[in-house]
């Protein structure tokens, strides 16, 4: 009995030996783990502040080929991709951070300026003086005595004018892929590919007219805009009659006369009409072109432009993207 107690007392020591060994063994791990942890907590930020760095460096880099990107950009009349670049560009942080990037933060400051002014510029040359100079010098093409003659340069003319658009759409394609910029992937990514032309401005004046609206959307100057082309609408229709006036009389006018172009037109009735119907036309596309503008500007308001609707798709594609991606890292 008592050999059998004694026995059992002894098993019962061993186990207990046993137990407290395995809990400090435990506790060593416990220790161990705590330490690769701290360990493993420390590469962790030492891996993000490099990344970090990296990352700044990487944008400062990135912000000192801005400007040349954006000169490429205004060359080419790629006005869209001029104003998202200043737009994405100044959401940098370094910008306003790093002393030694100042200079390209006011660089970019006074060609978003510029750039503005520009706008304001071609948009008002595409809404009154374009139409002017294309109906006077159709005028011109009218009044030309070998039509056939005239009909065969033009087709000529044509024909250079593809193959001339075909090798610079090419060298077009090349230069905007080598100097493409990475913080540029979104916005390139909301820009309909018909904005992407080497001749936009000798396209349909509405593509145009497009391309300079939604450019002033994006650098927030439509108001200022709409004012602008308002107080310059009785100084434009006064110069397109002025215009006209001097294309007539030029062509029909006597040098040898003594009368004014005023006494000119007053005595000559057939130029007096054709004054008023070259004039007519000319109103009548430029309020063409007003209305087009204000109906681009109520897309605008109602976030329907081409470039927000390409934006909103690839919003959307985005994020069906990104919760594909977490459903499938949650399955496995």
């Amino acid at each position: 009995m008592i050999t059998n107690f004694s026995d059992i007392y002894t098993s019962i020591e061993q186990s207990k030996n046993r137990v407290q060994n395995v809990r400090e063994r435990l506790r060593e791990c416990k220790n161990l783990l705590l330490l690769k942890r701290q360990d493993i907590r420390k590469l962790w930020l030492l891996s993000s502040e490099q990344n970090a760095l990296v990352k700044i460096y990487q944008n400062i880099d990135e912000l000192k080929h801005v400007p040349i990107r954006l000169q490429f950009y205004l060359n080419k009349y790629l006005y869209i991709h001029a104003s998202l670049l200043l737009i994405k560009a100044k959401e940098h942080q370094e910008l306003r951070l790093i002393n030694a990037l100042s200079d390209i933060d006011l660089q970019l400051k006074d060609e978003r300026s510029s750039l503005e002014r520009q706008l304001r510029s071609e948009l008002i040359n595409q809404l009154f003086e374009k139409p002017c100079r294309d109906i006077l010098g159709n005028k011109n093409v009218s009044s030309s005595t070998n039509s056939s003659l005239t009909t065969n340069k033009s087709d000529h003319s044509y024909l250079s004018r593809i193959r001339e658009n075909r090798l610079l759409r090419k060298q077009l394609d090349q230069d905007f892929e080598s100097g493409k910029l990475l913080f540029e992937f979104h916005p390139l990514a909301i820009i309909p590919d018909k904005y992407m032309l080497v001749d936009i401005r000798h396209q349909a004046p509405d593509l145009y007219l497009d391309v300079l609206l939604q450019s002033l959307s994006i650098l927030f100057r439509l108001n200022e805009t709409l004012d602008y082309v308002q107080k310059q609408l009785h100084e434009q229709f006064h110069r397109i009659v002025l215009r006209t006036t001097q294309h007539i009389v030029d062509n029909n006018f006597v040098l040898h006369s003594n009368n004014s172009h005023q006494n000119f037109m007053a005595n000559n009735p057939d130029c007096l009409r054709d004054l008023l119907e070259t004039c007519y036309e000319q109103f009548k596309i430029v309020v063409k072109n007003i209305e087009y503008l204000l109906n681009i500007l109520k897309l605008i308001q109602e976030h329907q432009a081409p470039v927000q609707i390409q934006q909103q798709e690839y919003i959307g594609i985005q994020t069906a993207e990104n919760q594909r991606s977490i459903f499938c890292s949650f399955l496995f």
